[in-house]
């Protein structure tokens, strides 16, 4: 009997190699945390349920996620109503209130740029030889451009963290 999803690495793959599934089953798994979280939040308090949903719900949307590179963004608008809701639960903020000024207060990058962020990290360490010898091979660049790429990738890699918003400038 044919299966149509399976799991690999804890990415979900269905039949036609679309995200799709990998998406949904995430949310199902990061709204469950989440309202057993809410379920407790006023007794933990604030730093505590961040810490709750940094372990339990964020983890689930950072592991893997540099699959979702180049998705459309319909495909990657649950992952952003999954940071909002995690947002809300540890603010205790209402729905309608602005999630911009949230997750700057939480330091928490839109999932867009979190993807963005995460292989800009990998291919920096790459550059630099801190990770393994299969990933270091998908990087030739690194072995014959030496220093100088490295210092520019560290330049991009700190550009993209440092960058702070319009309004705070």
């Amino acid at each position: 009997m044919p299966v149509n999803v399976v799991r690999d690495l804890g990415v979900w793959f269905n039949a036609e190699l679309s995200k799709c599934s990998h998406v949904s089953r995430v949310m199902q798994t990061c709204f469950y945390h989440l309202r057993r979280i809410r379920a407790v939040r006023r007794q933990l308090g604030r730093d505590v349920t961040a810490r709750l949903v940094t372990a339990l719900v964020l983890s689930s949307l950072v592991y893997c996620n540099a699959v979702l590179v180049d998705l459309p963004a319909s495909t990657l608008a649950p992952f952003q109503r999954d940071l909002h809701a995690a947002a809300r639960t540890v603010l205790d903020l209402k729905p309608r209130d602005r999630m911009t000024q949230a997750l700057r207060e939480l330091q928490w990058l839109p999932v867009t740029e979190r993807i963005q962020y995460k292989l800009c990290l990998l291919a920096h360490k790459s550059l630099l030889g801190h990770t393994p010898k299969y990933i270091s091979d998908l990087t030739p660049v690194a072995k014959f451009l030496g220093r100088s790429t490295c210092v520019n990738q560290i330049h991009l890699t700190n550009k993209i963290s440092n960058e702070k918003p319009k309004a705070e400038k």
